[in-house]
């Protein structure tokens, strides 16, 4: 039966979790501009080696993602989270360390990227299975909508200042702010309360097999056609931001820290989203994921054009991200709210996870394809392909079934109170 989420948990605790995950996807949101230009500015990686270190980031759900969601489900949802915040402060703290002594090689750049993907899988499926236990029905969107807010706040102070510390600094001064983040992350997480006592009543109920998580997933139509919009679209784009550093840097001739405001100004479409959608619940879910499909796409295929905008680059780029961050948050918010809400509450953590896992696949192996795109066909190509394939997501959200929201009746619903 889908989740009836009622057992409201303390205003503090969310604000803690919403600290963690604000400083967890600044970090992220770091290392978007930190490792890549760490690469071309101190190792003088080439475009293929760019692309295949991006995809790293990813291809760890493709090695490791099948295992993850179960593991997360019989570990407390809590415990998980730090232990994913405190390695991956570690590791880029580690690699920082070796940029600054000039001993820091690609192989060792590669694994660490691999390693702090991995653990960002434990993190992404934690979080987003434990809001669900720790909010009220009413409470799960407006939640939902305040941390697509702090994602876009994240997507756009995060670039910009890491570009600005690159420039100013030096990129192991970047990862080493990056590495803070996850620490404070980490903390912010520890200071939550426990709830062990639920997660062991929990861990009794997770008996479910992957088989029985992937026909969820497959059998419900509305979750299926949110997966396979989202898988496309994820393919395509990372296709494209495998070497988007590449193409911004080499073939535009930008320095670092107008790389970071391209990606600030354009972010702001994020947060700006993030508030509006808060106020969008009531529309119709198929229109809604159409819109913000439709427009997230959009900004994408525009990113291309930069190239004949001669003197106009950084402010044609800023406005392409704009709509492309406005839309995906859109689509973000939407549907994570509706695949939480439909979610059978015995097996939370195995749908989140195996959602992510399909999600993150497309991603790596858009990342690995991008990264062979390059070598064979070069930089402004294998861009375009990305950005224009990125317009197929929105034919499969146009499948999205107009059906009504799952229902809102059932034995906890209505115990708990808007925060």
């Amino acid at each position: 039966m889908p989740i009836a989420p009622g057992r409201s948990s303390s205003s503090r605790d969310f604000r803690l979790l919403w600290l963690a995950q604000t400083s967890s996807l600044t970090g992220v949101q770091f290392g978007i501009v930190a490792i890549p230009l760490t690469a071309v500015l101190t190792l003088d990686a080439s475009p293929a080696q760019v692309g295949l270190l991006t995809s790293l980031s990813s291809a760890s759900w493709l090695v490791l993602g099948v295992f993850v969601s179960p593991l997360v489900d019989h570990v407390p949802f809590r415990r998980s989270i730090i232990f994913s915040h405190v390695l991956r402060a570690a590791l880029l703290a580690s690699v920082a360390v070796l940029a600054m002594s000039g001993t820091l090689g690609m192989a060792y750049l590669y694994c660490a990227v691999f390693a702090v993907g991995a653990l960002s899988m434990v993190f992404e499926t934690a979080y987003q299975a434990l809001l669900p236990t720790m909010s009220a029905r009413d409470e799960l969107g407006p939640r939902n909508g305040k941390l697509a807010v702090t994602d876009g706040l994240s997507r756009t102070a995060g670039p910009s200042l890491a570009g600005y510390v690159v420039d100013a600094l030096s990129s192991s001064a970047a990862l080493l702010t990056q590495s803070a983040g996850y620490a404070l992350a980490g903390v912010a997480t520890a200071c939550m309360t426990p709830a062990d006592g639920q997660r062991g009543e929990r861990r009794r109920l997770s008996t479910g097999s992957l088989r029985g998580t992937a026909s969820f997933l497959w059998g419900e139509k509305t979750v299926r056609a949110m997966l396979l919009s989202e898988v496309g679209y994820l393919y395509f784009f990372n296709i494209a931001f495998a070497v988007i550093m590449v193409f911004f840097v080499r073939e535009l001739g930008m320095t670092a820290m107008l790389v970071g405001l391209i990606f600030a100004a354009g972010s702001v479409g994020g947060i700006l989203s993030g508030v509006v959608s808060v106020h969008l619940s009531h529309l119709p879910l198929r229109q809604h994921l159409i819109v913000g499909s439709t427009v997230r796409a959009l900004g994408l295929a525009l990113m291309p054009l930069a190239v004949f905008m001669d003197g106009q680059e950084v402010y044609f780029l800023a406005g392409a991200r704009f709509l492309n961050s406005f839309g995906w948050t859109l689509w973000e918010v939407r549907k994570r709210t509706e695949t939480q809400l439909r979610s059978p509450e015995e097996r939370l953590g195995r749908i989140q996870g195996l959602f992510l896992f399909c999600s993150r696949s497309g991603e790596a192996l858009g990342a690995l394809t991008g990264a062979l795109s390059a070598a064979l066909i070069g930089t402004i190509p294998t861009v375009v392909t990305g950005c224009l394939g990125c317009v197929l997501s929105v034919a499969v959200a146009w499948t999205t079934p107009p059906v009504p929201a799952p229902d809102a009746e059932g034995p906890d619903a209505g115990h708990g109170s808007p925060s």
